[in-house]
């Protein structure tokens, strides 16, 4: 008995710090944001208070008027006015806008990084959209493509994504999504880019990369070596402990520890690789 009473102190402690573990190196996975191929564009945000004040003060919900196509040609329009070529609208691109929704929805935020750490250039690669440039408009509490366009509009940031000449390409989306006021509310997203081109067979270009991104990136497969070994050690203790007589059951703690350590490790292997792709581009670092 005092074995089994012994047992359960030693696996407890083991989960305890496993568990501080994982806290701990996950919150640096959360602070890799220099891994970013190309450029990057962001801005501010723009959340529409005064209506939603004003609707929940009316106890009222309304829908969208208006489809994503609507602020395609609006915004299109809007650059037609200042002398430039009209955006296309990109099917890779309107499902990074979709999933952008969707995360802030499902999150619950705001902002253009998620509480997790993930960013623009994420979304786009994992639609498998090869980018230059690329830039991300969001908005919330706008009921109409009318309204959440004049606002980016009205905004200089947004409006300097809008106009931007080297954009070619959009994504847009409008996800219904319950507030913190538990009302019905809009978050909509723009996604700016221009695709990498194919260049003229007679026609080389050498890529510079910063030495600073290749620091950042052997850094990035000693943590994901530093996982794969926490996973390794992780699955010896259960199985240790599984020797002792403890069922699946007694060992739920670890189990759940090692679900979460094969995920972070699974993110190091995907930055990994994001990695290995972009030092693959690079002529020479400086």
């Amino acid at each position: 008995m005092f074995k089994r009473f012994f047992g359960e102190i030693i696996v407890i402690l083991i989960a305890i710090i496993v568990f501080s573990t994982i806290h701990f190196l996950d919150m640096h996975i959360k602070r890799i944001e220099e891994v970013r191929p190309f450029e990057t564009v962001e801005t501010g945000v723009v959340h529409n208070n005064d209506v939603l004040v004003e609707l929940d003060e009316q106890k009222v919900e309304i829908d969208f008027e208006g489809t994503e196509d609507d602020i395609i040609r609006l915004t299109n329009e809007f650059r037609k006015e200042k002398g430039l070529d009209i955006l296309v609208r990109d099917e890779k691109l309107m499902l990074s806008a979709k999933a952008k929704g969707e995360d802030m929805r499902d999150k619950k935020y705001f902002a253009h990084i998620s509480p997790d750490g993930v960013e623009l250039w994420n979304l786009v690669q994992n639609v498998d959209y090869k980018y230059s440039i690329i830039a991300e408009n969001i908005a919330e509490g706008y009921f109409s493509a009318e309204s959440v366009v004049k606002a980016w509009k009205n905004s200089e940031g947004h409006r300097k994504n809008m106009l931007a000449s080297d954009f070619e390409d959009i994504g847009v989306s409008v996800v219904e999504i319950v507030n913190k006021n538990d009302r019905k509310s809009f978050v909509l997203v723009q996604h700016f880019a221009i695709s990498q081109k194919a260049l003229p067979k007679n026609q080389k270009v050498g890529i510079v990369c910063g030495k600073k991104m290749k620091k950042n990136c052997k850094k990035i497969d000693e943590r994901k070596e530093e996982y794969r070994e926490l996973v390794k050690d992780q699955e010896k203790i259960i199985e240790n402990t599984e020797k002792e007589g403890f069922s699946r059951k007694d060992l739920t703690d670890l189990y759940d520890n090692l679900d979460k350590l094969k995920e972070v490790r699974d993110e190091y292997k995907e930055f990994s690789h994001g990695c290995d792709e972009y030092m693959n581009k690079c002529d020479r670092w400086e």
